[in-house]
């Protein structure tokens, strides 16, 4: 009675324990707000790089629009530039001078080859260049030349001189502007009149450079060819819905880019439009004459990056106008992306978490189901589950339990008259076993929380690795992109190099010219001085002339009527000689007035002569400057070379250490996973040792109610 009574409290206990417990909640519960942590870790990580990808889109597109702009304005820097140079080589050209200011009013063969070879140095020069659609060379004297879409025919018959005509209209405001400043030259933007009397194509340019003669006694003009042009500006390709244009306050040409069936068309706004021009963010960027970079304007209820980049001091600049829904759209589709991945991540891990709870607590709840009917002596009952994992382990180690303690229970029944001996044996033995399977339980505890440890301790190192790894590949892509830059720079200074030295031998060239030009103005005059010397020669004639028609007459008087003839005779003779001696006063106020001039002009040219003398030694520094720069820029691709090969290498080996990281990673989750399995095993076992040792102890004060407490038990 007394032993019943001791069972009836310890199932008692048992009880409030198992109800007790319901308080705490389900494990599948626990399992699943477990899972909502990396639920809002992944929603905070989608958060996180959104933004992150925004800002990186917003920075690559300013840059890459930057560096668009920045070509095209080197390149139309350039353009002009040449332009420019080539005006002024014609305006200096010898035979530009020669047949303007001496030929001109000639008939002869030297007149027509020099006209010939300024007509083809022209000529040359257009077919040779893109950029340059005409060209006009117009004195006041003498044929113009002209290079354009006209036959040579029709060049050469056309109206020559009519500069002044020109200088009238208001085609050469520009110049007159600059008068007072003492510059000869300027861009704008169309000349009708150069157009309608010297055959010009009006569509066939947008801007046009022109200088002054030395004498401002003619003009050279250069045109830009808007074909190439036009060209220029597709090839920026700023996207769908930009506005890019080169503008001038005389002339601008502005585009729209448009998508149309997932194709790019450039639809070109009408010439003489005022597109940017009329626009008060391009009238202050030209007042500032700053460049200006993604500044957000309004135009049409639309946001757009606003981009100025004024070509030197030209006066053109080249404006861009970029939606900014361009950028935007764009972000907003890695927004949709990350938002989608970030729902598909947590119905992922939701969905996992609740296989698992669902699984784990299954079984669970038959296992204590099952216990329940074994803690009332129901030794029959078996524990089933459909896991393979420590759970399968979990009930194949109570099934193995219940047969044991059911073969236990047989033996008792049939032998009960050994059950004293037995049970003071198995309280020794389980004693003996509670000792050692806590200490193996302490050092298997021990052992895998190393495990865990170091199989966390490797995942960090393996990302780690992985991230160096991507970061070698990114210096190893820059190093080659580099190396291509500085072969590019390599080959610029190449060019340069030889550039120069070709300049260096025009300007020893120039150099001779201009000593045989002081040759001939000095040969000037000196044939001037032969003609003073003639000039004297005809007032002694003169003044003897007039002493002559003096004598004639006096003899005249004498003779009376008979020398009346005479006497007019004598009178035409001084008249004669008078006009004799006014013209060589005059040719002599003229030679004077050319040995001032050829005085001036040798003056100059000396002075020439001494400046390009000093061009020629800059030319000869430069040289050198380009081959120091090129024996560096060689010396820099050897070190990116030597710098490209070991990133190589390391890459090759980062593969073995990655994935040594990586079996060590998993080795020691397996080896964790091993030892909590075992633990939990042995803590199981080490439970039942303990209730064994307990009840052995009690067992040999209840061998004689032993079958009154095993009659419920059922086997």
């Amino acid at each position: 009675m007394g032993l019943q009574k001791k069972g009836k409290v310890k199932v008692s206990k048992d009880v409030k324990v198992r109800n007790g417990s319901k308080k705490y909640g389900r494990i599948g519960v626990q399992l699943l707000a477990a899972y909502c942590v990396p639920v809002i870790l992944i929603i905070l990580l989608g958060f996180f790089s959104y933004n992150t990808a925004s800002k990186v889109i917003v920075e690559k597109y300013s840059a890459s629009v930057e560096s668009a702009m920045a070509a095209t304005e080197n390149y139309m820097s350039m353009i002009c530039a040449s332009m420019e140079n080539k005006a002024h080589t014609l305006n200096g050209n010898e035979n530009l001078t020669k047949y303007y200011k001496v030929l001109y009013k000639k008939i002869s063969k030297e007149k027509d080859e020099t006209y010939n070879s300024l007509y083809n140095d022209l000529s040359n020069y257009i077919k040779t260049t893109d950029y340059v659609s005409d060209a006009y060379v117009i004195g006041e004297n003498g044929r113009a030349v002209m290079n354009n879409n006209r036959s040579e025919t029709q060049i050469r018959e056309s109206e020559h001189g009519r500069f002044k005509e020109y200088w009238d209209h208001e085609d050469s405001d520009i110049l007159k502007d600059h008068d007072s400043t003492g510059v000869r030259n300027g861009w704008l933007g169309k000349h009708p009149f150069v157009d309608e009397v010297w055959f010009g194509d009006p569509d066939s340019y947008v801007f046009s450079y022109v200088q002054l003669f030395m004498y401002n006694d003619g003009v050279v003009i250069v045109d830009m060819d808007k074909q190439n042009l036009m060209q220029t500006l597709e090839t920026l390709n700023l996207g769908d819905g930009s506005y890019v244009g080169v503008v001038m306050d005389k002339n601008e040409l502005s585009m729209v880019q448009k998508v149309v069936d997932g194709q790019d068309v450039f639809e070109f706004m009408e010439e003489g439009s005022r597109f940017f021009r009329d626009k008060d963010f391009y009238v202050q960027a030209v007042q500032a004459g700053e460049k200006i970079s993604g500044n957000i304007v309004a135009f049409e209820g639309r946001n757009y990056y606003f981009y100025f980049s004024p070509i030197d001091s030209t006066g053109l600049s080249i404006c861009a106008m970029i939606p900014v829904d361009n950028v935007t759209a764009e972000m907003s589709g890695i927004r949709n992306v990350t938002i989608i991945m970030v729902i598909i991540g947590i119905i992922v891990a939701l969905g996992i978490g609740m296989l698992l709870a669902r699984g784990i607590s299954t079984t669970l709840s038959s296992v204590c189901h099952n216990l329940d009917k074994v803690a009332k002596g129901d030794f029959t009952r078996k524990f089933n589950t459909k896991r393979k994992d420590e759970m399968r382990f979990l009930t194949d180690t109570l099934n193995e339990t219940i047969e044991g303690i059911n073969g236990l229970m047989k033996n008792v029944r049939g032998f009960g008259s050994d059950v004293t001996d037995s049970a003071n044996k198995v309280y020794e033995s389980s004693d003996n076993m509670r000792d050692i399977m806590k200490n193996i339980c302490n050092e298997l505890g021990q052992l895998a929380e190393g495990s865990e440890s170091q199989a966390k301790d490797a995942d960090v190192c393996a990302n780690e690795m992985s991230e160096f790894s991507d970061k070698v590949e990114s210096v190893v892509n820059s190093t080659d992109q580099m190396e291509q830059a500085v072969r590019n720079t390599l080959d610029s200074t190449h060019h340069g190099k030889s550039t120069i030295s070709s300049l260096n031998e025009k300007t020893a060239l120039t150099t001779e010219l201009v000593q045989q030009l002081v040759e001939e103005i000095q040969e000037v005059i000196r044939q001037t001085d032969v003609i003073s010397n003639f000039v004297e020669v005809i007032n002694e004639i003169a003044d003897q002339t007039n002493l002559l028609s003096l004598n004639a007459s006096i003899e005249a008087a004498r003779a009376g009527e008979a020398g009346k003839g005479f006497a007019v005779v004598a009178e035409e003779i001084r008249k004669l000689a008078d006009e004799s001696m006014k013209a060589s006063a005059q040719i002599d106020s003229i030679l004077g007035d050319i040995r001032i001039a050829s005085e001036k002009a040798t003056s100059s040219a000396n002075r020439t002569t001494s400046y390009i003398s000093e061009q020629g030694e800059a030319l000869e520094n430069t040289t050198e400057v380009f081959a120091d720069i090129t024996s560096c820029v060689e010396d820099m691709v050897d070190g990116l070379n030597l710098i490209s090969d070991n990133m190589t290498a390391m890459l090759k080996e980062k593969e073995l250490i990655v994935n040594s990281i990586t079996n060590i990673a998993a080795v020691s989750e397996e080896t964790a996973a091993v030892t909590r399995s075992v633990t939990d095993s042995i803590s199981s076992q080490l439970d039942t040792a303990v209730s064994l040792a307990a009840e052995a102890d009690t067992l040999n004060n209840k061998v004689t109610s032993l079958s009154d407490s095993m009659s419920h038990v059922v086997v």
